[in-house]
């Protein structure tokens, strides 16, 4: 059995995480990104979408020891967008996670709504996904999330 499509957010397991599918096709219909190229396109696609929250460009990328992380986001003071592949690298999950802030309470309340308004956000330039059950998945159209 394969690893199954069932993601969720890493501090709260019981919030579905959605995802951009990552789709390459060729003359068939059919391909595979062995290169890497339509994963780093995508990714590049979806933190210039994410960027354009204005909280998120105001804190920007996460600074790391060698450059920049190319794959987190701050979004505000209290969390951050994590975009890691899914399990066979054929798409781009979006996580949410607390930064190492002292309001637990507030971020745990805002956690949901904020992830949910950043979905909302992404939606509206990119299909997304989520999991329906362990192994099946649900598509949902551009700017169909209200």
């Amino acid at each position: 059995m394969g690893a199954g499509c069932y993601y969720t957010l890493e501090e709260n397991r019981d919030i579905k995480a959605y995802w951009v599918n990552i789709q390459v096709e060729d003359e068939e219909g059919y391909g595979e990104d062995d290169d890497g190229w339509a994963f780093e396109f995508v990714l590049d696609q979806l933190k210039e979408t994410i960027l354009e929250l204005p909280i998120c460009a105001k804190y920007g990328l996460i600074p790391s020891n060698t450059g920049y992380n190319n794959n987190k986001i701050y979004y505000g003071d209290m969390f951050i967008v994590s975009l890691d592949s899914t399990y066979y690298g054929d798409g781009i999950l979006i996580n949410f996670e607390f930064q190492d802030v002292d309001c637990e309470g507030l971020q745990n309340h805002n956690y949901e709504i904020s992830y949910n308004k950043l979905i909302k956000h992404i939606n509206k330039s990119f299909e997304l996904s989520i999991a329906t059950s362990g192994y099946t998945s649900a598509t949902l159209a551009v700017d169909t999330i209200k």
